[in-house]
């Protein structure tokens, strides 16, 4: 299986103009996901830096893990996760309408299809 792996994942806005849920756009700023299989570890952990790294869990109830374990649940029941070791960059602001809690998702599931 894979050992390490880089993800990113664009911040992202709806309701733009008179497009309301129906437009939507991408940005330049990405939150950056490294993601180590450390089988040695007794449990996934995080490490977080920019926005949001004194709020954000950095045990298995981040929601970055949480997203990873509902699509391998959903798309491979038979298998599981290994023991990983996640480092977060995150520049999208929370709270502000930029879709980062939709970043962690789609990284959680990215997560879950690389490993």
């Amino acid at each position: 299986g894979r050992r390490v792996c880089t993800i990113t994942v664009p911040a992202t806005t709806a309701n733009l103009a008179c497009g309301f849920d129906a437009f939507g756009a991408g940005f330049e700023m990405r939150m950056r996901v490294r993601v180590e299989a450390a089988p040695q570890q007794k449990a996934t952990s995080f490490t977080y830096e920019g926005e949001g790294a004194n709020e954000v869990a950095l045990d298995e109830s981040n929601l970055i893990w949480k997203s990873a374990i509902v699509c391998q649940k959903k798309y491979a029941p038979a298998k599981t996760l290994p023991k990983l070791k996640i480092h977060v960059k995150n520049p999208v602001p929370f709270g502000r309408g930029l879709g980062s809690s939709a970043t962690a998702i789609v990284a959680g599931g990215c997560v879950a299809n690389e490993f």
